[in-house]
């Protein structure tokens, strides 16, 4: 079975833990099956698809921001296409169809299965993709659907539902209100599993109403052109050929505080949290290196992170997303291919320069790539670990104790011997993301 896994998504709804860097997927935050570990989404659904579905080709289509969290929570040598930039499911399915076509050469007939890659669901869940398969290969349809039978009115999931008034038709509601929401239930409705099934020359056909199919890199280079929206709005809901399979059983966004903790197995997660015997109902993660003290309180969860503290009520997170939106904020968390950063502290000035000060952590046979800076300067210290430093094609040994000043436009490159640990301050104009930087191939 060839799978599509779509993990391209920013998640605010999971703040302050969630960000652009750090997305909802990649919080290991589930049970997982080794005792008194945890996992990730992402890590979850991998397991549950390699022990569901034999020998299933799975590529995940992402971005550059989560390609090294990816890579860190799966393994570097999962098949991963790279968005150039990050757009909805549309374009980004597109994309991963055309990546098996041109670089893993699939034929036409091909039978496709994409969905997205931080679902919650029972393997019964993916059971039901070889259904989809089945029903992809007879050529009746030409796009299958995955739908749960809802278990109450939400206003947060869509709708699919068999029409008799349309000729048999099923019809598309997307998060509905409350009262329709019931009374869709009524009629028979089924939630919307974001999931599809189809033969691969069915999108590639549709791939060349945009650009020619001259290369792979020819719609790399030509990303933008693509229409920005849903896969649902630009394909599923125009297509009368449609077919629907039903999974019975638990599937659940994890998308809110309120319904990720109801799969908690434990009240608190991170060091030195206290929760008062006063408390009911109440979950406590703290990832900060201070401690947490909760009392009196009822049906809420609190979350401390560097990125910011939340206290709410469990039912109103669901409404975080509103709030979060105001709040503009340089990521304090990512994780990348070669290890992670933390931001340790971050200031603006009035003229426009910048002061950042991170604590790299660079994992032993890794390497920051060789780089240089058009206006910022860099200091970087090493605290602990052993690491090859090259400074404009000079290389020396570094170790815990050096401190290395790194001018504006010279190319400098770090190869970690064994694990190392850094404090970095970056003064400048502005900050890495905007600074325009060039990089270049270094062979260690």
């Amino acid at each position: 079975m060839h799978i599509i896994l779509l993990s391209g998504g920013s998640g605010k709804r999971l703040w302050p833990l969630s960000n652009d860097a750090m997305s909802k997927q990649f919080l290991k935050l589930l049970p997982s099956k080794s005792e008194g570990a945890k996992e990730s989404m992402v890590q979850r659904v991998y397991a549950q698809i390699r022990r569901t579905i034999d020998k299933a080709d799975i590529v995940v289509s992402t971005n550059n921001i989560q390609r090294g969290i990816l890579e860190r929570q799966l393994g570097s040598d999962i098949d991963i296409v790279l968005e150039p930039e990050r757009r909805n499911t549309f374009p980004a399915i597109l994309l991963a169809c055309a990546y098996y076509y041109f670089k893993k050469k699939l034929d036409m007939e091909s039978p496709i299965i994409v969905l997205p890659i931080d679902v919650f669901a029972d393997d019964q869940y993916f059971e039901c993709l070889k259904s989809m398969e089945e029903i992809v290969v007879k050529g009746k349809s030409n796009i299958v659907l995955l739908g749960t039978v809802p278990t109450y009115p939400s206003e947060k999931y869509g709708y699919i539902l068999h029409s008799e008034k349309k000729n048999g038709l099923w019809i598309f509601e997307e998060k509905p209100e409350l009262n329709r929401a019931k009374q869709l239930m009524e009629e028979g409705a089924l939630w919307n599993c974001g999931v599809f099934g189809f033969k691969l020359g069915y999108v590639i056909n549709i791939l060349n109403k945009f650009v020619s199919l001259d290369s792979y890199e020819n719609l790399i280079n030509n990303y933008n052109i693509f229409v920005n929206n849903s896969f649902d709005y630009e394909v599923v809901e125009k297509e009368s050929k449609l077919d629907v399979v039903i999974y019975r059983g638990n599937w659940k966004d994890l998308g809110t505080w309120n319904t990720l903790t109801e799969e908690m197995r434990t009240e608190s997660i991170g060091q030195d949290v206290i929760i008062a015997d006063t408390c009911k109902n109440v979950h406590v993660l703290n990832m900060l290196d201070i401690p947490v003290i909760v009392m009196g309180i009822k049906d809420a969860v609190v979350v401390g992170s560097h990125d910011g503290i939340l206290v709410s009520n469990k039912e109103e997170s669901s409404y975080l997303k509103k709030y979060t939106d105001r709040i503009l904020q340089y990521p304090m968390y990512e994780s990348k291919i070669w290890g992670e950063y933390r931001v340790i502290d971050y200031t603006s000035e009035e003229n426009g320069r910048m002061s950042i000060t991170k604590r790299l952590n660079i994992k032993a046979g890794m390497s920051l790539s060789y780089r240089f800076h058009v206006t910022r300067t860099e200091v970087w210290v090493i605290v602990r670990g052993k690491a090859k430093l090259v400074l404009d094609g000079e290389q020396r040994l570094i170790s815990a104790g050096d401190s290395i000043v790194i001018r504006p436009m010279v190319k400098h490159a770090l190869r970690a011997i064994s694990n190392t640990e850094l404090l970095e301050i970056q003064m400048g104009e502005n900050d890495s993301i905007q600074i325009p930087s060039e990089r270049l191939e270094y062979e260690w």
